[in-house]
């Protein structure tokens, strides 16, 4: 599974989304394993945008300087994997907000051993990619979402404190756990939220 966030808004973010997913799609099929999906998406993502400055996007006349819009952008990621038994989770994090996993009454953030840089900025940093293992027990919850949630801010501007707020609703379902974090979300920010956001919450349950 794969959740991540595009720098940047407006149409140039929405093309770099349709890169990476069709990268990924085609590691899915070409059984890319975690360690090496990194790299290869951050080499597949340069590569395209490389190519979409150079010619252009489909369907558009002007081609565009190489230096500007799309060679600026990159994608915060984590790529999570979940063991056939079910019990162990692997996770490899390019610079994304580290997962939260809500076990009984606790909030425990899945922050990276080795931090990396976001896909797209692989040619700053060493090769490889180091991939996390945590162990999942019965009725664990693993919360993944994007920095719209963490960057929300309440009328004062202090930002919205997801893991505290976790602590409230541990005993719920992966369902009502993402409905109740939207509520709260939603009267947090009375103003609206300043960017789009996205959360995926599993459950083991067997």
């Amino acid at each position: 599974m794969l959740v991540g966030d595009v720098q940047g808004k407006g149409m140039a973010a929405v093309e770099v989304v349709g890169l990476l997913l069709s990268s990924y799609r085609r590691a899915v099929r070409s059984g890319v394993p975690l360690e090496s999906l990194p790299g290869y998406l951050d080499e597949g993502l340069r590569e395209d945008l490389v190519d979409l400055e150079e010619n252009g996007a489909p369907g558009t006349v002007d081609s565009r300087p190489v230096e500007t819009e799309f060679l600026e952008r990159f994608v915060t990621a984590v790529v999570v994997d979940i063991v056939d038994d079910g019990g162990t989770v692997r996770i490899a994090n390019c610079g994304h907000p580290p997962p939260l996993l809500i076990r009984g009454d606790r909030v425990i953030p899945l922050l990276p051993d080795v931090p990396e840089l976001p896909l797209g900025l692989g040619d700053l940093c060493r090769g490889g990619h180091h991939v996390d293992s945590y162990d999942l027990a019965l009725g664990d919850i693993l919360l993944l979402y994007t920095d719209g949630v963490i960057e929300a801010r309440n009328a004062e501007g202090a930002f919205y404190p997801l893991a505290d707020r976790l602590a409230y609703w541990t005993r719920d379902t992966p369902a009502v756990l993402l409905e109740d974090v939207r509520n709260d979300l939603t009267m947090y920010s009375p103003t609206g939220l300043g960017d789009d956001i996205a959360m995926v919450a599993l459950q083991r349950v067997a």
